[in-house]
């Protein structure tokens, strides 16, 4: 496998993404929702040497016509429900403090009187 394709849908424009078999992003791309950014998604897929038989592509839904139309064209596409997508935002986004391991102290330590 050579390359893999996200892509961000949404009802306005699409957000595209590109990255190697090192998961480092190649391409970026804000496309048009209609014909015009579905000939330029093909283009920089292109650009970045994938092919339809071996650049998968990971889409935020799988209600529209640009899932047809790349299934179409030969590409292997994988639906991602936008609710899974949003759950896992929540779980591991920035806003979410993260907690490390925590030292245990002796029953009659406090932390006031520490060394």
């Amino acid at each position: 496998m050579g390359i893999t394709c996200g892509i961000d849908w949404t009802e306005i424009h699409h957000d595209i993404a590109l990255a190697d078999e090192k998961g480092r992003i190649i391409g970026r791309a804000r496309i048009d929702t209609r014909v015009i950014g579905f000939n330029e998604l093909l283009g920089l897929i292109a650009e970045n040497g994938g092919t339809p038989e071996d650049t998968p592509i990971a889409i935020e839904t799988d209600t529209n016509l640009l899932v047809v139309a790349l299934a179409d064209a030969g590409f292997t596409v994988y639906p991602i429900n936008p609710r899974a997508v949003a759950r896992y935002r929540e779980r591991h986004g920035k806003g979410r403090r993260q907690i490390g391991p925590r030292r245990r102290r002796d029953p009659g330590e406090h932390p006031a009187h520490r060394p």
